[in-house]
């Protein structure tokens, strides 16, 4: 009888242990990792102006690192609730460098090559008045020292490359 009463006593305070441990009160939620992306690995940014590079996947907690720090300066922006985050540029002077970013949750880390060119406009000519354009040619007008101006025709080959310096003078270069 003693014994009986024993391994009853025993099998409740098994089953009590075991329904009292698999309660899931104390449980966190399980959070998701996410491996560090983006879009490319090559970017360029006009030299006015800030640009972001948006991060496609990742654990919004990074670290950056700029290889020459005299081009640009980079900086990791979290203020929108959605997404992974972006990366802001704002650039110094022309020239090309690395940007390393650590994800501090996987430990990944990724490098982006980004190039600070001239800022240019692009114009596309729709309905042509007169002579020399037509349907279709794209105008560039770059935003650098010498004031440089692109033809492109239809084709895509390059038609006009002007430089207008701030003397008037015009020098052109004509290709076929």
């Amino acid at each position: 009888m003693k014994t009986t009463f024993l391994w009853s006593v025993c099998i409740f305070l098994l089953c009590l242990l075991g329904l009292n441990g698999c309660s899931s009160d104390t449980d966190e939620p399980a959070t998701e990792v996410y491996h560090l992306s983006f879009e490319k690995d090559y970017y360029e940014c006009p030299l006015i102006g800030a640009k972001s590079i948006m991060v496609r996947g990742g654990n919004r907690d990074y670290d950056v690192e700029v290889a020459n720090p005299e081009i640009m300066e980079v900086t990791v922006d979290l203020s929108s609730p959605v997404g992974r985050g972006s990366l802001r540029i704002a650039p110094r002077q022309k020239g090309k460098t690395m940007v390393t970013v650590k994800d501090n949750v996987t430990h990944e880390t990724v490098s982006l090559e980004i190039k600070i060119v001239d800022a240019y406009l692009n114009l596309l000519v729709a309905n042509p008045v007169h002579e020399p354009y037509a349907q279709g040619d794209e105008l560039f007008l770059i935003n650098n020292e010498d004031r440089d101006f692109y033809l492109y025709d239809k084709t895509g080959s390059c038609v006009i490359v002007a430089a207008i310096s701030f003397m008037s003078t015009v020098k052109l270069l004509f290709w076929n």
